[in-house]
Order: structure tokens, then C-alpha cells, then sequence
């Protein structure tokens, strides 16, 4: 059993290790309910049978975790790399207290994840998966190791410090495996190092719907989850303050959202173009921009020394009107794009000559 039998990749020159777990799955099972929380965190090897992961304390898997540790026991763990894309993406949206992303991903494949369980061992790893990392994960007090820096998503190297190890039991693999890995580079438009404007639009498009907007036509994310921008069709004043005022109120669980920006029906929020579009013309910045207070993550270069040393992990967050004023909407000017029916006809005619 050695670790180093895998080719893990540092990925960042800067990087404090060889970080296999990039977009893995960790996988706990809580002592009380038996809830199943699949969740990402950054593993990086450490030695043949030890892991470090970097788990914030607000994230499930490590309020999991914090549970056997007061009972004295060690945290059973199983840490997943190479997967099929859904169960990435359902480990990286962070479902509620109490819902398995394994039924997560279940509902977006349209059937059940097929999985398999290790001789002892009570915790569901994908039957396909790469490679499963089985093992015990001690409080940090009894032992750590040195993690990070790491670069992240943010386009910057985050944290250094103790952390807590995985004590590996068992390695099982695939023949030849293949390392699944999520190279975090910077969070540019239209795309990033993962596909998340899907997931996090969907959450977000979901919150909106639990909180009472009305007439949603859309919900997009840009440069990972740093812009949300949600379409509306306005059929009363104050519709995209309240738009605003919730997708703001989303929780978030290691996201950094920064600019909220609501739009009318017809711009495509998926053309950062047009969204762009409506934000230079349609926004009055003293009368549609609101500047509020709100959680961000532990990885948010903007957070200073001073506040970290605090735990006081706020950011602002701005909240951007880009629709066209409800009272007077239909005195707007008109757009003088060409409507969509055309432009589809256009590209038909001329498909075989020009490119489009």
C-alpha cells in the first residue's frame, strides 16, 4: 500500500505538494443518522498511507467528522479519484444538511448510482470509480501536517497551515487508472477550469424559486461562480430588487459570489456580450447599484490579515439593477438588434459561405 505508486501531479510550481484530490470525493457517513455526505476538498499526498485535506469548518464533511471526534473515535473516510462527470458535479454543489449528493446526482442522471462497499467498511464508493482511498481521519490535535499553499480557483496561492491527515487502510484501483483532476486556473469568461456555471446557476435558480421570484426565464453563472446573473420578466415594481435580495441570500458553502446582477427577458445571459449590454445601458450607478455585507470563503484574496486573524470572513457584495425601470419599461427605447427569427434565418441562408 503506497501512495506513490500513483503519478500525481503538482500542479502549481508554488504548490506546498503533489495534490491527487482536485476533484475527488470525500466521502463520511454521520454516526447519528447514517447520512451519506459526499462532498470536494483538496487532498494532497503526504507520504505512502497519508493524505492531508483542507476542510473548512463550516463544510458538512468536517461537522461530520467533528462528531465521531467528541466520542473519541477516528472518522471513517474514503476519498474517490476519477469519477464520471455527474458525481463530480454533485460532490462540488454542496447539497443540504441531510441529502446525499449520491441522490443528487442520482436525479440529474435519471437512475440510481451504482455502488460498492469495501470488506468492513460502511461507506458507498462509485463501483467505477479510478481509485478509492479508504482510511481514518483523526482531530488535527492528535496529528497534522503541514498543507498548502495551494493555488486556487482565484487565479491565487491559498492557506498554509496544520492540518488533519487521512491514515490510509486500503488503496483499490483500476487496472492503469486515470488521475481526474481539475487544474484551477484563472476564473475567466466564458469558462473556467470546471463546468459550474450549470450547477451553480441550478442551485441558485432553485433558491430563487423557494424564496418567492416569480416569472425566473434564467440564471447563469460567469467566471465560476463570481457573477450570477438572473432573467426576469417584470410585472411589478420592486421584482428585480427581489431577484437581487435572494440570490444574494443564498448560503453559501465555500463560494465567493460578488456581483448580482439582474436583466430583463431579452438579454441572453448566457452571451457575456449582452449581459455586459444591458449593464452599460440600462444601470443608472446612483440609483441601481446597492452595496451589501456577506459571508465569502476562507480562499478570498481580498480578505486581509487583520480579518482572517479575526475570523471575520465578510466581503461586500454588489447588487446591480440592469433591467429597464418597470415604470416606464414600455417607453423605453427600442433595441435596434435584429430580432431572433431573423438572425436564425440569416445563419441558415449564409451557413455554407460565411462563418457563424
Amino acid at each position: 500500500m503506497d501512495l506513490g505508486i500513483f503519478p500525481t501531479p503538482q500542479w502549481h510550481d508554488g504548490d506546498g505538494g503533489r495534490y491527487i484530490g482536485t476533484a475527488c470525493m470525500v466521502i463520511t457517513r454521520d454516526p447519528d443518522s447514517g447520512w451519506v455526505n459526499v462532498g470536494t476538498y483538496r487532498a494532497c499526498v503526504q507520504g505512502p498511507d497519508r493524505l492531508s485535506l483542507w476542510m473548512l469548518g463550516n463544510r458538512h464533511a468536517r461537522a461530520i467528522a467533528e462528531k465521531y471526534w467528541e466520542r473519541g473515535r477516528t472518522c471513517p473516510i474514503a476519498v474517490v479519484v476519477g469519477q464520471d462527470p455527474i458525481l463530480s458535479t454533485a460532490a462540488a454543489i454542496a447539497a443540504p444538511s441531510g441529502m446525499s449528493e449520491y441522490d443528487l446526482a442520482g436525479g440529474l442522471r435519471g437512475q440510481g448510482v451504482e455502488v460498492l462497499y469495501a470488506p468492513g467498511s460502511d461507506l458507498p464508493v462509485p463501483a467505477y470509480a479510478e481509485i478509492v482511498i479508504e482510511g481514518e481521519l483523526p482531530p488535527a490535535e492528535e496529528e497534522s501536517v503541514l498543507e498548502g499553499p495551494f493555488g486556487e480557483w482565484t487565479g491565487y496561492y491559498t492557506h498554509s497551515g496544520q492540518e488533519t491527515v487521512v491514515r490510509v487502510n486500503r488503496i483499490m484501483h483500476r487496472n492503469d487508472p486515470i488521475i481526474l483532476g481539475a487544474l484551477p486556473i484563472l476564473p475567466t469568461v466564458p469558462a473556467g477550469d470546471q463546468a459550474v456555471p450549470l450547477y451553480s446557476a441550478s442551485v441558485t435558480w432553485d433558491h430563487l424559486e423557494a424564496s418567492g421570484v416569480q416569472n425566473i426565464k434564467g440564471v447563469w453563472a460567469y467566471a465560476r461562480q463570481l457573477m450570477m446573473v438572473v432573467s426576469i420578466e417584470q410585472t411589478g415594481a420592486g421584482d428585480a430588487m427581489h431577484a437581487l435580495l435572494a440570490a444574494a441570500g443564498r448560503k453559501r458553502t465555500g463560494g465567493m459570489e460578488r456581483y448580482f446582477v439582474v436583466v430583463d427577458e431579452d438579454i441572453d445571459i448566457t452571451d457575456v456580450n449582452h449581459v455586459l449590454w444591458a449593464m452599460f445601458t440600462r444601470v443608472d450607478p446612483a440609483e441601481s447599484i446597492q452595496v451589501l455585507r456577506a459571508p465569502t470563503t476562507a480562499i478570498d484574496p481580498r480578505l486581509s490579515p487583520g480579518k482572517r486573524a479575526a475570523g471575520d470572513l465578510s466581503m461586500g457584495i454588489v447588487l446591480i439593477d440592469a433591467c429597464k425601470p418597470f415604470a416606464w419599461k414600455d417607453q423605453y427605447p427600442a433595441a435596434n438588434r435584429v430580432d431572433a427569427a431573423t438572425r436564425d434565418e440569416l445563419r441558415k441562408r449564409w451557413a455554407g459561405l460565411l462563418p457563424m
